[in-house]
């Protein structure tokens, strides 16, 4: 297992701890698709690269998320966009 996946797999056990789903599929990037349990149509794409020395999540659109030494910022953040919002 390289670092890239280790990376996403732990980030995957962090969200399923918190009630996310999630799924590592294999694109352009390996990906870790997220969904929000309780309203299926949150959902994102999160892949990690080496940037510089270090490795960093990002959207699937490219934006950073945050350091993979940070797992749980990062999924904090994810759970934040991927959040319901009551009207």
């Amino acid at each position: 297992m390289n670092r890239r996946q280790a990376y996403l797999e732990k980030l995957s056990t962090e969200l399923h701890s918190r009630g996310m789903q999630t799924t590592l599929k294999r694109a352009r990037h390996l990906l870790l698709h997220v969904t929000n349990s309780a309203a299926s149509a949150l959902t994102e794409s999160v892949y990690c690269e080496q940037q510089g020395d270090a490795w960093v999540f990002c959207w699937a659109a490219g934006q950073p998320i945050g350091p993979a030494e940070n797992i749980s910022a990062v999924a904090d953040r994810i759970q934040y966009v991927l959040r319901e919002v009551e009207p």
